[in-house]
């Protein structure tokens, strides 16, 4: 689209001796040099090539130019061993299927992002079909396994819902069976019936959007009726359930029921279980629905410990846009409220830097650099890797739990000064997930460290390592530092969630900051308020504004 953008304005600007078209071309030709252009018969071949080679899971998803960027120098890679045990795609009838949903996700999605919402509707029958033949084939295989597991009932055709046996739907025993019989369970990321599921998933984001809500309760109990595919999505897909059921199909019960199956589901993860019990006791509290009066006392309490509540007064600019974040004022300069914030502290004696948990999984990577590059079987496939295949996954854990633990036990005796700068020097400048290079220096990043402690990093890094993927969202906007004066001591950090008017915790947001303060980690949530008058900017309100 971009590459588009340009040639269509190229065009339009004129110069004495040719257009702007041609002088574009000329101009990134030279850049570029030699260019081959593939005929669009043998760009299968390519794009086959690729998905095999760089385990492409989204189409989105890094290719051919990381080699191009390792070639040149301009980007580094870690080192580790790379080990295959068996093929990701054992046939190629099944690298075929996944090729043919790769490019159909691409095509649905492409439309997407163009506002074209309808997309997904297009390819309803092609989509839900596969997916119950994914599905259906993923339980034959897991029979041939374990013949514990029965065989799966698929409805009349004229019923949109795919029925699973009892015995093997997703429950916690199920899910640790699979791991064990299967320790790469991170490989169904590379099978067709995957990308069929994510499909399906945005064929009931469109329909929803056309308001054919019936038809978006039916997929969605097709999805949740499965356990294999996208798990980490079940939680999303319970809430939008429980929500139909209560506002378009006027089914309470069932709602309340959604509610409570999601909350106990071992595969929902936290943010969406605490979204699910709090949509669940205001069933049971609303004077709509007194039938689920007598369910309140089942529901556990989903209040969270925030920590402190700060409160500072500021100016704010009136002209801002809508949809746009406030901008304040401080020494007559306009900044954001996270910047207004840092210099406010500034005063008392505190560092700090609105890094939004960047600092936390820099530390993570730089500390349990051999953790995270451990060489396990087929999660290391190619050598242009910032992270292994697995990371996003729930087997990323279990599989290094040992020597997590291990690594985990050192660093609590460790001496932190010495592990930072050892890891910083043997590391520096090498692209690796969560790692940013430029957001604090090495003797800024030892300081944050040492305020900590080894005790919180410790337990929050085994936060961090059982799901890396959902859980490195919703961390603290600022963290805050300030070493001792006599720099012998530890010294003490906080961490800072950042609000201004209107703008309320998420979710995610509310169980960080409990977490943190379970880990021993200071934390606050900070509210800013914008004041009239000059004269009241960043003044702390006293005890009887207050009240």
């Amino acid at each position: 689209d971009i590459i588009a953008g340009l040639l269509c304005n190229a065009r339009k600007q004129q110069t004495l001796v040719s257009d702007g078209h041609a002088l574009l071309l000329k101009a990134a030709l030279r850049r570029l040099g030699m260019v081959v252009r593939v005929h669009p018969e043998h760009r299968q071949t390519f794009e086959l090539l690729e998905v095999i080679f760089y385990h492409k899971g989204h189409w989105n998803d890094a290719g051919v130019h990381t080699l191009l960027m390792s070639s040149r120098g301009m980007v580094h890679y870690p080192n580790y061993s790379i080990a295959t045990s068996e093929p990701t795609f054992p046939t190629r009838g099944e690298l075929l299927r996944y090729y043919h949903a790769y490019k159909r996700e691409q095509g649905i999605e492409m439309q997407w992002e163009k506002g074209v919402y309808t997309a997904p509707l297009e390819h309803e029958q092609a989509i839900v079909s596969d997916f119950k033949e994914a599905v259906a084939a993923e339980i034959a295989a897991e029979q041939r396994r374990s013949p514990a597991v029965e065989q799966v009932e698929v409805l009349d055709d004229n019923d949109d819902i795919l029925l699973v046996s009892p015995s093997i739907q997703a429950t916690p025993d199920l899910s640790s069976r699979l791991l064990q019989t299967n320790r790469q369970a991170f490989r169904r990321q590379f099978q067709a019936g995957w990308i069929h599921t994510r499909c399906l998933s945005l064929l009931v984001e469109s329909l929803e959007r056309h308001h054919r809500y019936d038809e978006a309760v039916n997929y969605l109990n097709l999805l949740l009726a499965q356990p294999f595919f996208l798990q980490d999505r079940r939680g999303r897909w319970f809430d939008q359930l429980a929500l139909h059921y209560q506002q378009h199909q006027r089914l309470p019960m069932k709602a309340y029921q959604t509610c409570r199956d999601g909350a106990a589901d071992p595969h929902v993860r936290t943010g969406h279980k605490l979204s699910l019990l709090r949509r669940a006791r205001r069933l049971c509290q609303s004077q709509k629905y007194p039938e689920l009066h007598q369910y309140q006392g089942w529901l556990p309490d989903p209040s969270l410990d925030e920590g402190e509540v700060i409160e500072m007064h500021g100016q704010a600019l009136s002209d801002r846009e809508v949809g746009r974040k406030m901008t304040y004022i401080y020494d007559k300069q306009p900044c954001s409220v996270e910047d207004f914030v840092l210099c406010h502290v500034q005063a008392q004696g505190w560092r700090g830097c609105h890094s939004e948990g960047r600092v936390l999984t820099t530390l993570f990577t730089l500390l349990l650099w051999d953790v995270v590059f451990q060489a396990v079987p087929d999660v290391f496939v190619t050598p242009f890797q910032v992270a292994p295949l697995d990371l996003s996954t729930d087997a990323f854990y279990p599989q290094r739990l040992e020597h997590l633990r291990l690594r985990l036990s050192q660093l609590l005796y460790a001496d932190l000064n010495t592990e930072l700068r050892a890891a910083w020097q043997q590391h520096h400048g090498v692209s690796a997930v969560g790692v940013s290079w430029t957001l604090l220096p090495i003797d800024d990043l030892v300081q944050v460290a040492q305020c900590l402690g080894a005790s919180v990093l410790v337990k929050v890094f085994d936060v961090l390592a059982q799901d890396f993927r959902h859980r490195t969202g919703g961390l603290p906007d600022l963290l805050l530092w300030r070493p001792s004066p006599d720099g012998v001591a530890q010294g003490e950090a906080k961490f800072v969630e950042v609000k201004s008017p209107n703008d309320r915790l998420s979710d995610k947001q509310r169980i960080w900051l409990h977490v943190l303060r379970e880990c021993g980690a200071q934390v606050a949530v900070c509210r800013v308020k914008t004041t009239a008058g000059k004269r009241l900017a960043l003044a702390k309100p006293d005890d009887d504004e207050k009240k």
